[in-house]
């Protein structure tokens, strides 16, 4: 995988940050080293298997000085009827996720959860509504969305 530079926040003030959140790949993720490791999750973080996971820490206006997280993005897709959509979207927000976006599982499978991510993050970046963007993911599929993003003149942080 490219390596892509760090972006320092220190120092920076009045900076933009949005987070998107691939809370889909995320969820499968942790769901595999708690099957694996036998590993616990603190009792702050919330978690529904292969649908989301989520801790306090990644989202918080400590990110930059006099600056911050202005709206954090969350893509996941979940096996269930609307109302568990509804639900997953709910708790979402109740632990502040100001933009959750939860589909529903067709036959299995989601192919919207990167698809929306990546229009969003470029959408954003476009309209010059965020200085820096901090992806969560850990999928490489996104290195073409970082590199338009960083060609945009956004930053960029994995």
């Amino acid at each position: 995988m490219p390596t892509f530079p760090i972006i320092s926040f220190f120092g920076l003030r009045n900076i933009r940050v949005m987070t998107f959140v691939d809370g889909e790949n995320l969820a499968i993720r942790c769901g595999a080293i708690l099957r694996s490791d036998n590993y616990r999750l603190r009792s702050e973080a919330k978690y529904r298997k292969d649908a989301n996971v989520w801790h306090p820490t990644l989202i918080g206006d400590s990110v930059v000085d006099q600056g911050g997280v202005m709206r954090t993005h969350y893509y996941t897709a979940v096996q269930g009827d609307h109302a568990l959509v509804e639900a997953v979207a709910k708790e979402l927000k109740e632990v502040g996720v100001s933009a959750p976006r939860v589909f529903k599982k067709a036959g299995g499978r989601s192919k919207r959860v990167d698809v929306s991510l990546a229009t969003d993050m470029l959408r954003h970046a476009a309209h010059h509504n965020y200085d820096i963007a901090v992806i969560v993911s850990g999928d490489e599929d996104f290195v073409p969305l970082i590199e338009a993003v960083q060609a945009e003149g956004r930053g960029v942080h994995v």
